[in-house]
């Protein structure tokens, strides 16, 4: 497994690319090289969210983006989920 030194961007692009050619093992595992380097990237959750919905694992895909929200709130951040902006407050802002 390739390892990026605290790169957080190159485990993402890892992973993009596993989660686009469904590699989605692989794709989780380059994830969680992510979660232990940034555990509160939003990113990093929102793809996670993304290989759970694509295997169908809804409730735990829900969970990964409650997390999400939970996140942006904290950090004050929002967040995009499927071309979706939403802000803090759990809300909308654009499609």
């Amino acid at each position: 497994m390739e390892k990026f030194s605290g790169d957080i961007k190159g485990y993402h692009n890892l992973g993009k690319f596993y989660l686009q050619t469904a590699e989605f093992e692989k794709a989780d595992k380059i994830l969680e090289n992510a979660f232990l380097l940034k555990p509160e990237n939003i990113e990093t959750v929102i793809n996670h969210a993304e290989i759970r919905m694509r295997q169908g694992l809804f409730e735990k895909a829900r969970d990964d983006l409650n997390e999400a929200l939970y996140l942006s709130r904290t950090l004050r951040d929002s967040i995009n989920v499927s071309g979706n902006r939403y802000d803090r407050q759990s809300t909308r802002v654009c499609c």
